[in-house]
């Protein structure tokens, strides 16, 4: 879902660089939704190390804060979609 919220340069970097990972996620993403399991798959923007400086921005409509999340945030994230059913059989964005 976040495909059609990236810019150009993104998208460029996705379809020449890393075309058969992305190909690759999607299969194994359409494993998951079509495995039966209660599950949530977390899609994070570009990581990076730092330290973050608020709660990360989750989003299941694709949309995203800054262009950048860093890994602590993502781990919150995943403790924030562990606690929430409402977000089971949903893509969750994590961005900063």
């Amino acid at each position: 879902p976040t495909r059609r919220h990236l810019g150009v340069r993104d998208r460029i970097f996705f379809a020449v660089l890393v075309k058969n990972q992305m190909a690759d996620t999607e299969v194994q993403e359409q494993i998951v939704r079509s495995s039966g399991l209660d599950w949530t798959l977390i899609q994070p923007v570009h990581l990076h190390d730092t330290t973050p400086h608020a709660a990360p921005f989750l989003s299941s409509a694709g949309e995203t804060g800054a262009m950048k999340v860093s890994r602590v945030a993502v781990g919150q994230a995943i403790g924030h979609v562990v606690d929430d059913p409402t977000l089971s059989y949903e893509t969750v964005s994590v961005s900063g």
